[in-house]
């Protein structure tokens, strides 16, 4: 059956014109009135010369009928299409463009072929479904408040098991489409869970958002949000072990579930005159550079799902699948990274404003059994080289097979509300506000070659010192507020953290300090103390902390010895300058009085007896086996607050150590025996069981500032040690039999000797000099700068104080 042929010098302004059979539209005059083309039930109408419809056309596609795009047609503005599946067919090389303000009605499957919607600042109003053929091409700028990757074919799967397998639709392909037409518009990716099977690439400018970051399986139920679901070729991910960059670390093209403005490029590293023995990488770099901060993701769960069905690959492999790596200035809220080996990476930009708020980093649940290189483990967000103005902020970042955060030459960022388990570098970076962040578990703070400010942060102690302060030419650290708090209980442990305490003899509660200094860096301290932590949170028995020499191999020395003698008056308030010089102000009176109360002992619930011994046998697997360290104990103890000037309190005119009376319920007793049981709940593996622990000692302390040494040892006489505890109001310590408040005991010697010297009722402590109020004038291992002024009716200065 032949075509008919129509042409518009027959419509009128306001003709309803029906087509209905196979037709060609030819434009005689160069004007076409507004019209209501109707194009009937499995009608098919094309046309033979390009073509303007007039503004305010309403087009109507009938069931089966097509309008077919054989040449360059233009809608004109304000005008409405209704079209059903298959209703319009774009030729290649063929564009038809959508006027100002008009409205495209899509179904299914509506708009097929291989030429070009353009859109001329118009709307498409169409369901969550595949509206575009995998060849049309979406350009052009739309009025849609948001674009759905779903109209380009994308498929939201209701399981994680249903979007890994691999005959599921890879969405990749149809987020980059909808990031296309939308320019800088936001693209929406409704709920559900997406198979992602390569890199997904975005321009610079994209705006993406997903419903929720959520997943959480409640009453067998999983509820969910938008989840993008990595199903790459594992084994063909590539190793990151080749030489760093200036951001620390290495990276891989194809390694990431997403890229924001990034091209792959070539580099020579460490070029020589031999040209054969370059060594060439290949490396990310921004497309477009000097980039604004238009970009922005939110809202999404990232998941590297196929992680338990690895088996024959292993986990470390797994673990090469990565997150975003942007070369954008990116605006990230609320992102979920889920089994990855690194969140978010930027490239080598210069690249300003970058925003990380709201977001997570999780592992799987035994990713602390993988044998990871600590040297190239990845940090989780690495904030890039260069690029000012950064917000790090409400984020949550857990790392056994990565490390935390790495903030590079950046000048200015807020570090605030994080959530963090894992090592952080702040690294030649300026005017850094590091406040009211988290960190468990014995988590590092790195700072090298920086200017930072601490305020209000907590730190969980572990074996090394957490925050770590050196660099070349030294940083200057300024700590107000900030809380180091030990963990002194068995309350928190599952029953295999326990036994590993046993290892090293109870190693985990050994705290020799809470901070590294190297000798060319800056140190201001403001009310920064170390806390004991039990079976409860409340308690605030505040102690100083400990500063320890950051040595230029990476190791650490020994506390400093102004940290041993006064760090009751360092924690308060201090400047360290650099070489370790000290600048403080102390003052003290009432020496000579009797404390209230004076210092006593019991044994408490509420810490638990970890002293150990090896019985020098073995189980059946080759392990030592130990023993709970328990017997019999007398104590000593000696209130100071000078141990070289032998300035302290002599109440009672007692110069040296006087017992410490042990109460027992009923009475004071001069020993106490530990071995105690109580029952202790846990929860391990998600259920809570019980175990039995010995109680350990508490001391109760007047309300003093100042170092209290505490000796111990069996009714034997034997195993006779020392802890000097920096108390600063504390009330209470509590002995574990490893440590003190964390402060270790150690060997006690007749070295470890202190006599106080007599008379002293009062004496301001600086950095360079003491001042003695006293009431005689003989004094021994004062310093010639030290100045003694005699109690009276007037203060007598005493010279010759050597």
């Amino acid at each position: 059956m032949g075509r008919n042929f129509i042409y518009t010098s027959s419509w009128h302004e306001g003709d309803v014109v029906e087509i209905t059979t196979n037709s060609t539209i030819e434009q005689i005059t160069p004007i076409v009135p507004r019209v209501h083309i109707v194009v009937g039930k499995d009608v098919h109408v094309d046309f033979n010369v390009g073509f303007t419809f007039a503004d305010g056309t309403v087009i109507e596609i009938k069931e089966g009928g097509c309008l077919e795009v054989t040449s360059n047609v233009t809608i004109g503005k304000n005008c409405r299409i209704y079209a059903g599946s298959e209703a319009l067919s774009l030729l290649e090389k063929k564009s038809l463009t959508i006027g100002q303000n008009s409205v495209l009605h899509l179904q299914r499957h509506s708009v097929i072929g291989s030429g070009t919607l353009v859109g001329d600042f118009a709307q498409i109003e169409a369901p969550l479904v595949e509206i575009f053929g995998s060849k049309v091409k979406v350009e052009g700028d739309w009025l849609n408040d948001r674009v759905y990757p779903q109209w380009f074919g994308a498929v939201a799967y209701k399981s994680c098991g249903e979007a890994s397998a691999a005959s599921s639709v890879c969405s990749a392909d149809a987020i980059e489409r909808a990031v296309r037409m939308a320019v800088y518009g936001e693209v929406f990716i409704p709920r559900g869970y997406y198979r992602i099977a390569r890199t997904i690439k975005l321009p610079f400018g994209v705006n993406i958002r997903g419903a929720s970051s959520v997943e959480w399986d409640y009453d067998g139920v999983t509820k969910y949000g938008t989840v993008l679901v990595s199903a790459f070729d594992y084994e063909g991910l590539k190793s990151r072990l080749q030489g760093v960059d200036d951001n620390c670390e290495s990276c891989k093209e194809n390694n990431y579930l997403i890229e924001i403005n990034v091209q792959w490029v070539v580099i020579v590293e460490n070029p020589e005159d031999d040209a054969e023995k370059w060594k060439k990488i290949i490396v990310p770099r921004s497309e477009i550079e000097y980039t604004t901060r238009e970009t922005s993701i939110k809202n999404l769960r990232l998941r590297n799902s196929s992680l338990p069905l690895l088996k024959d690959i292993g986990r470390e492999q797994a673990y090469l699948m990565y997150g975003i790596l942007s070369g954008a200035s990116l605006n990230m809220d609320g992102v979920t990274f889920q089994h990855f080996g690194q969140a978010l990476r930027f490239t080598d930009n210069y690249i300003d404003n970058k925003c990380v708020v709201n977001c997570t980093m999780s592992e799987y649940w035994d990713a602390y059994m993988l044998n990871q290189d600590e040297a190239h483990k990845p940090y989780a967000f690495n904030m890039g080289f260069l690029g000012d103005a950064l917000m790090f902020a409400h984020n949550g970042v857990s790392g056994f097979v990565n490390k935390g955060l790495l903030v590079n030459n950046c000048g200015g960022a807020m570090i605030c509300d994080n959530i963090i388990t894992a090592e952080s570098k702040i690294r030649q970076s300026k005017a850094v506000d590091f406040s009211s962040n988290h960190l468990e578990r014995g988590t590092i703070l790195k700072i090298e070659d920086s200017e930072v400010t601490m305020r209000s942060n907590y730190f969980w102690l572990g074996q090394e010192p957490v925050v770590q302060i050196s660099g070349a030419d030294g940083s200057v650290v300024s700590m107000d507020g900030d809380a180091f708090r030990f963990y002194d209980s068995a309350f928190y442990m599952s029953q295999s953290d326990f036994e590993k305490t046993k290892d090293d003899n109870g190693a985990a509660y050994r705290i020799n300090a809470d901070i590294a200094l190297d000798r060319q860096s800056k140190l201001n301290l403001s009310n920064v103390y170390r806390y004991w932590g039990g079976e409860g949170f409340s308690s605030m028995l505040t102690c100083g902390v400990h500063v320890c020499e950051w040595m230029d191999d990476g190791s650490f020395g020994e506390v400093l010895d102004v940290f041993k003698r006064f760090s009751y008056a360092l924690s308060r308030n201090c400047q360290i300058s650099t070489g370790f010089k000290a600048n403080m102000h102390f003052e003290e009176s009432g020496l000579m009085d009797v404390p209230d109360p004076r210092p006593y002992g019991m044994l408490n619930a509420g810490v638990a007896w970890v002293l150990m011994y090896d019985t020098g046998e073995t189980d059946n697997e080759g392990n030592k086996k130990y023993e709970k360290d328990v017997g019999t104990y007398t104590y000593e103890c000696q209130l100071l607050l000078d141990s070289k000037r032998g300035i302290g309190w002599t109440y009672d005119d007692k110069q040296t150590m006087r017992n410490l009376p042990i109460w027992n319920g009923d009475g004071f007793v001069d020993e106490v025996t530990v071995r105690d049981e109580f029952s202790v709940s846990y929860i391990d593996d998600k259920q809570e069981k019980t175990r039995s622990v010995v109680k350990g000692v508490l001391i109760a302390l007047p309300c003093v500032y100042g170092v209290v040494r505490i000796k111990r040892m069996k009714s034997t006489g034997d195993d006779c040690r020392y802890v000097d505890v920096p108390v600063c109001g504390a009330k209470f310590l509590y002995d574990n039999g490893v440590s003190v408040c964390g402060f270790p005991w150690q060997d006690y010697t007749h070295n470890d000797e202190i006599t106080l010297n007599k008379g002293v009722d009062s004496v301001e402590i600086s950095a360079s000099r003491a001042k003695l109020y006293a009431n005689q004038s003989v004094f021994k291992n004062l310093k010639s700068e030290d100045v003694v002024y005699k109690l009276g009716d007037k203060y007598t200065l005493i010279d010759n104080n050597k």
